[in-house]
């Protein structure tokens, strides 16, 4: 028997046991932990421990170093025999001696994975440099010459502002990570590109060449694993260990031996988080075993594990392999002409987003690897079952890409904005804003946007005035709930718009050059200073530097509507039922970083209006927390509600999306809230007026058949809600 670190009395020898019977091996483990603040997850403060275990040394758990200070994601070398670990007071990685000796500081940044070169033998650490924010590049530095050092990646920003997860495959050639959070993928080493295999945090690759990849989903209870490439995408659980009660966990990490992970939970935070680890099956479809490593009252994160290789490992025989060659062919002036794949010609290509699942970097015309493009949600705006933008009620706004935009077109004077857009329904006036690059109500560089069933263009140049709307060019028609492909492209004095790939407008109207474009805000489905919402979804947007003709159009259309044709629709669930239970909307604060949550209520089934059920309860996800900002909840337990429903596996972009549920019957299927209105807002039934205004797009809008949307206060007016 020893004491734990909290005083707690452990059998070391059952423990070491069991993580022995787990690996059949000598194993290591290190983490850190939280001495006064359980909830700093991150480990961002200096109040930490570093500890490890050793299975075979019986001591159990046990400090590593003395000093309590900070020592945020701490990682094995690849033979057990040193810890790397970074200091988020100092900003600057270390390394200790598993012994506890040896302590010296090695470079400023943070570190995200440690690897050993097969060829050479000499170990690396990869960090991102400075104050290891997400845009700072990753380096590598040998560990014991740390003035040896070589950029790997500056291609974009990596990881969460708080931690990178970029983690190397045995060979080098790939890194598993974010660039940046929640868009994960692999990256093709040094500095080549990166795929997005999908959203979520937490990623990790295969240490072997397998080149196999996890994210962790919102619900933190499971994994998304992908074999090379992307390919045989499924789910894993990783909440399975007999003290997580199929709660919460955090920190996943593949360890330096591809069949085991580690794991802490239960929850994100408290005294009761514990380090696990656990092995993957053989065809890395489940864990199939897990086993506890601490036992005390303290806050455990960030856990690494080191297994002592054999000559059976499948692992060391994998670091034996010679590595792959890998040769990246630039596509030539002929294959780009092919335009083989949307979005075809990329000459003078500034910003290019097609879904939220799909990696959005521009390759530039000689095949190099361009900018990353990425958005961010405000307000009600979310992704949709295709990961289009959702923007009924909020907005995405494009980042990094303001100055370059404003500088390209002045340059050459030409633009060309192409999107897909599907609008919600055909009385959004203002105009509603789709795509624009303004500051306010007042000023902008172009907006294209929604007035009744028009689509209309306002764009700035000396002649048309500061607002551009002098004159405000009606482009075509537009149908309700339909994606329409949209190309307005203009060079002076000739403006031009292609409708699925039909030229519906050629006109002079607009004159002059781009001279007096000013800095402004690239956004997506309202106005930057707001009140101009557009209801609708919004993808395949790409916008260029010059003027795009006919016979481009055309092609681009084709292109982009060949990737639509395996999209198929989901079924949908309508019934009367009456909330029956509900989970608690956790705090804004409570699941940073994350700024969205849905929560799981169940029902008792009154009715089936629509559909095929046949169970008598049911369980649905609503979101209750949006932009960071918990969302007016009027739902009560005992009321019967209409619900429009489908099955939460049918929506994938809802996997990497924070998900509380306290409902504990499994058996039940998940379905996911697809009704009118605000989520959970009361559906409004009626609006009188007491009084004098209008009641204009600034206050509501109502598609068609959907929901009405409130932006600002009611002014004069009144509004009856149902329960």
């Amino acid at each position: 028997m020893v004491i734990g670190l909290a005083g707690t009395q452990i059998w070391a020898g059952d423990v070491a046991s069991d993580i022995r019977a787990l690996t059949g091996a000598h194993t290591r483990l290190v983490w850190c932990q939280a001495v006064d603040n359980p909830g700093d997850r991150f480990a961002g403060g200096d109040g930490f421990r570093l500890c490890g275990f050793d299975t075979e040394d019986n001591a159990g758990e046990r400090r590593i170093v003395p000093e309590i200070s900070s020592y945020s994601k701490p990682l094995l070398t690849t033979d057990g025999s040193r810890i790397i670990f970074s200091n988020r007071v100092d900003k600057y990685v270390y390394v200790v001696d598993w012994d506890g000796a040896g302590l010296r500081k090695l470079v400023k940044g943070f570190a995200s994975d440690v690897w050993a070169d097969p060829k050479t033998g000499i170990e690396w650490v990869y960090v991102r440099t400075g104050d290891g924010s997400s845009t700072n590049p990753v380096f590598r530095y040998q560990i014991d010459n740390p003035k040896a050092g070589e950029m790997v990646w500056n291609k974009g920003p990596t990881g969460h502002q708080k931690v990178p997860w970029f983690q190397v495959s045995a060979d080098g050639t790939r890194a598993g990570g974010a660039f940046p959070w929640s868009n994960c993928g692999v990256a093709i080493l040094p500095n080549r590109s990166w795929k997005k295999y999908g959203a979520g945090c937490w990623t990790s690759l295969a240490p072997d060449n397998s080149y196999r990849f996890f994210l962790f989903n919102g619900g933190h209870k499971t994994i998304t694993v992908f074999d090379r490439d992307g390919v045989n995408r499924r789910l894993v659980k990783v909440n399975g260990a007999a003290n997580v009660a199929g709660r919460d966990v955090y920190h996943p990490w593949w360890s330096g031996d591809v069949r085991f992970l580690t794991v802490t939970g239960p929850g994100l935070d408290g005294h009761q988080v514990e380090l696990y680890i656990g092995k993957f099956n053989g065809d890395f479809t489940a864990v199939e075993q897990w086993a506890r490593v601490t036992h005390n009252n303290k806050g455990d994160f960030y856990g690494d594990a080191w297994v002592s290789p054999s000559k059976h490992h499948p692992t060391a025989e994998a670091r034996k392999a010679k590595p792959e060659q890998l040769i990246v062919k630039p596509p030539s002036a002929e294959e780009v002409a092919k335009y083989k794949t949307w979005p075809g010609n990329t000459a003078g290509l500034i910003f290019l987003w097609e879904t939220n699942d799909k990696t959005n970097q521009i390759i530039l015309p000689d095949g190099a690897a361009g900018r990353s493009c990425r958005v961010e949600p405000r307000g009600y705006a979310k992704y949709d079952r295709h990961f289009a933008m959702d923007l009924a009620g909020g907005a995405f706004f494009a980042e990094d890409v303001d100055r370059n935009l404003l500088d390209a077109c002045r340059r050459t004077d030409q633009l060309t904005i192409e999107a897909a857009i599907t609008p919600a329904g055909l009385k959004q006036v203002g105009p509603a804003r789709i795509v624009s690059f303004s500051s306010d109500t007042g000023s902008r560089n172009f907006t294209l946007g929604q007035q009744n069933d028009k689509l209309i263009f306002r764009l700035r140049t000396p002649r048309t005035g500061d607002n551009g709307a002098n004159p405000e060019i009606e482009l075509c028609e537009l149908e309700a709930g339909k994606l329409q492909h949209v190309i307005v492209t203009y060079m002076r004095g000739l403006l031009a718009c292609y409708l699925n790939g039909e030229q519906v407008l050629v006109t002079n109207k607009v004159q002059g050059d781009l001279s007096n474009w000013a800095p402004h805000h690239l956004i997506f489905g309202d106005e930057f200073s707001g009140g101009r919402d557009w209801a609708g979804s919004l993808e395949g947007i790409a916008i260029h530097s010059r003027f795009i003709d006919l016979p481009e159009a055309e092609k681009r259309y084709e292109l982009y509507t060949a990737r639509l044709k395996t999209r198929k629709s989901a079924a949908r669930l309508v019934v009367q039922a009456r909330l029956a239970r509900t989970t608690p909307t956790p705090a804004p604060k409570a699941i940073a970083p994350y700024r969205r949550c849905l929560a799981v209520y169940e029902y008792d089934v009154e009715k089936v209006v629509t559909g095929d059920y046949r169970k008598k309860k049911l369980h649905v996800a609503h979101w209750v927390i949006l932009d960071a900002k918990v969302l007016p909840v009027s739902r009560r337990k005992g009321k019967s509600y209409r619900l429009t429903l489908e099955r939460f596996d049918d929506n994938p972009q809802l996997q990497a999306e924070r998900r509380a549920d306290d409902i504990d019957e499994f058996d039940l299927p998940l379905y996911y809230d697809v009704g009118g209105g605000r989520m959970n807002d009361p559906q409004i039934t009626q609006i009188t007026q007491i009084g004098e205004g209008p009641l204009d797009n600034r206050t509501m809008r109502q598609s068609d058949n959907g929901p009405i949307f409130l932006t600002s206060d009611f002014g004069p007016w009144t509004v009856r809600l149902n329960d």
